[in-house]
């Protein structure tokens, strides 16, 4: 079958300008993540909350991103306004960010929680949608523009480190506005996806006017696949959520809490530049399956050592292995999509990934790490990691079939 969604380019932008934009939308974005998410925690557990209260903030996180990050993707859809959209959930979450600042007990930071994360909801699955679908227009390798992020994230997170030790978190949140404001301005030099436009589907594609929930049932391939990402995202989440804090247990050390969970993601940058080419010999499928394992051997490796330098190259290998996984699922789920539902199955994903998964698993994990040792936690998280990658075996088959299916039609 040929391609239901073709491939065009608007000749008005330059590929070295998209690839600047996009390039600095993600490094900001992701700079700002690594600079202000990674100590949250650690700030809020300085001003009493526990580690049990943690992991409510983190379900709470989770319901709302699980319930509005398709809801505002497919709003973003319908009204063909992806980046505007964007720019406005970028705005209203740096500012309320500075919220932070206010509450002095646990019920204060819920609804800060709320609001905060009501804001954030949307901004992973449209800035992907729009930056993949600008890689496709270009002809532009996604792996090579999201490298950046990772570069941003490193970079960020050691500064982070640094800037926090010697200041305190007393301006945390004001950086944290700051940035995102930034990243705002940065989200509105991206290029709204426009359609006809696709990088080769060969697939009928699915109907713009349908729901989400119809969306979602319609396609056997993407659920599975989505209940996959679900399970690397709880092993994520429940190794993300929590090692800042042990690192900080264990050394005390703001400098070591940065090179550990933002230092190490620089060795992302050499993976995104050549997974592209892993894809190209193997496929997506494939690719996401090798990053699954290998995230699984560098989280193995972090449970059983208490030496700093040996968690960075755990924290090394898992970084590594999100960066296979994601530049190849983000790729995958587009495929899937079609320029009309492009952002809306990547808030399907975000919903599965950063909304269910840590809905169920936060709490539980917060009561395991404050209950009994940081090493149960992190032996569920390797354990649900290798099952994530055993789950791409039956969606490889299916996807393959499918595939089979579509090019016998006449």
């Amino acid at each position: 079958m040929p391609d239901t969604d073709i491939l065009t380019r608007d000749p008005s932008i330059k590929p070295s300008s998209a690839y600047a934009r996009a390039a600095w939308y993600y490094s900001i974005m992701w700079g700002a993540l690594a600079l202000v998410s990674s100590f949250i925690a650690i700030d809020l557990n300085r001003r009493g909350v526990t580690e049990t209260q943690w992991g409510i903030l983190s379900a709470l996180r989770a319901a709302v991103v699980f319930l509005a990050s398709p809801m505002i993707a497919r709003l973003a859809d319908r009204r063909e306004q992806r980046v505007k959209m964007l720019v406005l959930v970028l705005l209203l979450n740096g500012f309320s960010i500075l919220l932070y600042m206010l509450p002095d007990g646990f019920s204060g930071f819920l609804v800060v929680s709320l609001v905060v994360n009501l804001f954030a909801a949307g901004i992973m699955p449209l800035g992907d949608g729009v930056v993949v679908r600008m890689a496709a227009r270009h002809k532009l390798e996604y792996g090579h523009l999201r490298l950046w992020g990772s570069i941003g994230y490193a970079v960020f997170g050691v500064l982070g480190g640094l800037l926090w030790r010697a200041i305190g978190y007393s301006l945390l949140y004001w950086v944290g506005c700051m940035m995102t404001i930034g990243v705002a301005w940065l989200a509105s030099r991206l290029e709204e996806p426009q359609a006809p436009l696709a990088i080769g589907s060969t697939i009928p594609l699915p109907d713009s006017s349908k729901t989400v929930a119809a969306l979602l049932l319609g396609d056997t391939v993407l659920l599975i696949f989505l209940f996959a990402a679900f399970l690397r995202a709880s092993s994520e989440l429940m190794f993300f959520s929590f090692s800042a804090l042990y690192i900080d247990h264990l050394t005390g050390s703001a400098f070591f809490t940065g090179l550990i969970t933002g230092g190490a993601a620089i060795l992302e940058v050499p993976v995104m530049i050549y997974t592209q080419r892993f894809i190209r010999r193997m496929g997506l499928l494939p690719v996401v399956m090798m990053g699954f394992f290998i995230q699984a051997v560098g989280m193995a490796l972090f449970t059983f050592t208490i030496n700093p330098w040996v968690m960075f190259v755990a924290a090394a290998l898992r970084n590594m292995g999100f960066a296979f996984y994601f530049v190849a699922t983000v790729q995958f789920i587009d495929r899937r999509a079609g320029a009309a539902n492009a952002v809306t199955y990547q808030g399907l994903l975000s919903s599965f990934s950063w909304g269910l998964a840590p809905l169920i698993v936060s709490p539980l994990s917060g009561w395991i790490y404050q209950h009994h040792d940081a090493q149960l936690v992190f032996i569920i998280s390797t354990l649900l990691a290798v099952l994530s990658a055993l789950m791409m075996i039956p969606v490889r088959i299916m996807a393959h079939r499918e595939q089979k299916n579509a090019v016998q039609e006449p």
